[in-house]
């Protein structure tokens, strides 16, 4: 028992250090999808009025790890990803 206690304070405090490290992504994940399309229609800049935020995940290699993938759809038809 005490090793499962152990093992899972020690798999908090990653998660924990992991998903602190990422405050944008957090941030976006925490506000309505209306939010997050005009946050990331900002980021977009160049005239984008968010329309569609779709989150794609976090990444898991190298330089990508623990980085939030967002794509979003301006009202003129255009996209972008983000990281």
């Amino acid at each position: 028992m005490k090793a499962l206690v152990a093992f899972l304070s020690l798999l908090f405090a990653l998660v924990s250090t992991a998903h602190a490290a990422n405050g944008a992504n957090d941030y976006l994940l925490s506000v309505s999808p209306k939010v997050q399309s005009a946050t990331l229609g900002k980021a977009v800049g160049t005239n984008c009025t968010g329309q569609i935020a779709f989150y794609m995940g976090l990444g898991r290699s190298e330089i990508s790890a623990g980085k939030g993938f967002w794509s979003i759809r301006c009202t003129d038809g255009r996209s972008s990803p983000f990281r």
